[in-house]
């Protein structure tokens, strides 16, 4: 999921009664893509909340059933990753509008030029097994690493991931949750490591809560990122650890 779906599927969510409209705009080198609603808009003292994560203008008490508040969170790390600047204006009770300048494209002949040298200049894509037992968390890593231009192998359990190596996946990196629904983090890169019979470098994920047991674990070529992961962070690790 892009950032116009995600900007839509929110604009929806929001309103009721109205209309959700995509606006077109050139503007230099730049198009600016509008997506305006006329929902219940936001209030002024939250437009700057609105992109981060978990954050809900209607569920303050953090019902899961209205869903995570992660979409607009991956519109903002989407926008930074490929330097897509966004803007939002509001007003409450009569809608709200998203904002996003991307770059003209090029004529098709010199994407496929660009993509052929891509393709005999550049490394191969590392192979990333991940594995995370939150839906919504794992739907938006897999995007950031993609983006990234990580092929990713999912996982929502350690055995799924023991699984996909059963089935002949080769992984060049294994990252985890640390709090898993059957084993931990830990126990799933031993295992997976041991699965391929390789040390296999690894990043896993945890709260500050969990630090002390995972010291107590004492695993080797492991780095441990506290959460909320940053993304670039992330990026710059899974390169380095897979040079």
């Amino acid at each position: 999921m892009g950032i116009l779906e995600n900007l839509v599927t929110n604009a929806i969510r929001y309103t009721e009664k109205g209309h959700v409209k995509i606006d077109c705009l050139r503007a230099g080198d730049s198009i600016r893509v509008a997506v305006s609603d006329d929902g219940i808009g936001i209030p002024e003292k939250h437009i700057k909340n609105v992109f981060e994560e978990y954050f809900q203008v209607d569920n303050q008490v953090r019902d899961r059933r209205k869903g995570l508040g992660l979409g607009l969170s991956i519109v903002k790390h989407i926008g930074r990753i490929l330097d897509h600047p966004l803007d939002v204006s509001s007003v409450l009770g009569k809608g709200s509008t998203f904002t996003v300048e991307v770059p003209l494209g090029h004529k098709i002949q010199d994407v496929k030029r660009e993509k052929q040298k891509a393709v005999t200049s550049s490394d191969r894509e590392p192979v990333v097994l991940f594995v995370e037992d939150d839906g919504a968390v794992l739907e938006a890593t897999i995007m950031f690493l993609s983006i990234a231009g990580a092929k990713v192998h999912s996982a929502l359990t350690g055995d799924d991931a023991l699984a996909l190596v059963a089935a002949g996946i080769n992984p060049d990196i294994i990252i985890s949750d640390y709090r898993l629904s059957e084993y931990n983090g830990v126990e799933v890169i031993r295992r997976v490591r041991l699965a391929t019979a390789d040390n296999l470098p690894a990043i896993l994920m945890a709260g500050d809560s969990s630090v002390k047991e995972i010291d107590d674990d004492n695993i080797a070529n492991c780095i441990l990122l506290q959460k909320p992961v940053d993304p670039d962070k992330l990026f710059a690790l899974i390169s380095h650890l897979t040079e």
